[in-house]
């Protein structure tokens, strides 16, 4: 799939920004760190929004196996 954004514009470099960030807070999370999940939750919310202004539907949870 294509990016609709090209990479020099304002909004990717927020997306990369919240994507690293909530790598950084997940893992966090997984290693127990229960302080993290509010951040977890606020950055998945900002991404999911970028996603709708986007066009672009965003999975929720993970599908199960």
């Amino acid at each position: 799939m294509e990016s609709q954004l090209p990479a020099d514009h304002a909004t990717f470099h927020r997306w990369t920004e919240v994507t690293d960030a909530f790598a950084r807070e997940f893992k966090r999370l997984q290693a127990g760190d229960r302080a993290a999940l509010a951040e977890v939750r606020r950055l998945s919310g900002e991404l999911q929004g970028m996603g709708r202004a986007l066009g672009v539907e965003m999975p929720v949870a993970a599908p199960k196996p």
